[in-house]
């Protein structure tokens, strides 16, 4: 079971990543809780509910290589599904502060919607053999 932190931007995003507070995220198929323990990375998907017109794509822009660095020219770029669900996975260093904003992108034009508010944080940890 993968559990959520959810917050708003123009729908429902979601950040899916291990938490003690949401449940359990046990080592992953196929891995033992050591070799899980020995890594310096972790998934976590990132999810928002976003209808979109031609031309538009939704990113996710950060503090880390994989989400830009705030370089909107290096965003991490979400991928659409059905329900107009734009979603990605990407591996986050493990016990790291992770901040992020979701933004809207015309790629026509590069007119951008970034989402309101401050910016998302996590840290993804683990603790007795558990994701946190």
């Amino acid at each position: 079971m993968k559990p959520m932190l959810e917050s708003r931007f123009l729908g429902n995003a979601r950040v899916l990543a291990p938490s003690h507070r949401h449940g359990m995220m046990h080592a992953m198929p196929g891995r033992s809780v050591a070799r899980v323990r020995a890594q310096s990375t972790a998934p976590v998907r990132i999810s928002v509910q976003r209808e979109t017109k031609p031309g538009e794509r939704v990113v996710v822009l950060g503090n880390l290589d994989v989400l830009g660095n705030w370089d909107v020219g290096k965003a991490f770029r979400l991928k659409w599904t059905d329900g107009h669900v734009w979603c990605q996975t990407c591996e986050v260093p493990v016990d790291e502060e992770v901040e992020f904003k979701i933004v809207e992108l015309k790629e026509d034009d590069g007119t951008m919607t970034w989402e309101g508010g401050g910016n998302r944080s996590f840290k993804v940890g683990m603790t007795r053999g558990r994701w946190e």
